[in-house]
């Protein structure tokens, strides 16, 4: 939420080749479309729109966020295997 999209893509890059089974992250599956930001900043991002691409994850929890008048009511905590993440690319 905090990096740009070129910083999220080589984090991802680097969980792939961490050695780990899972990711737990939080995510915005509401938002249609991301957009990128000065590292830094914030906005939601939904990991399963462009350009991440991630599949369905393995199991989603809705946070209950009602910050911002319930603005984010879809914040959730989504669970992926690493090994069915897609490989990143540089944007």
């Amino acid at each position: 939420m905090h990096f740009s999209f070129a910083q999220i893509n080589r984090a991802i890059d680097n969980i792939k080749r961490s050695g780990s089974k899972w990711l737990l992250t939080t995510t915005f599956p509401g938002i249609r479309q991301n957009r990128d930001i000065e590292d830094g900043d914030w906005r939601p991002l939904n990991l399963r729109s462009a350009p991440f691409l991630f599949p369905s994850p393995d199991t989603t929890i809705n946070e209950g966020c009602t910050e911002a008048s319930g603005d984010y009511s879809d914040k959730s905590l989504a669970l992926w295997r690493i090994d069915s993440l897609p490989v990143p690319h540089e944007r």
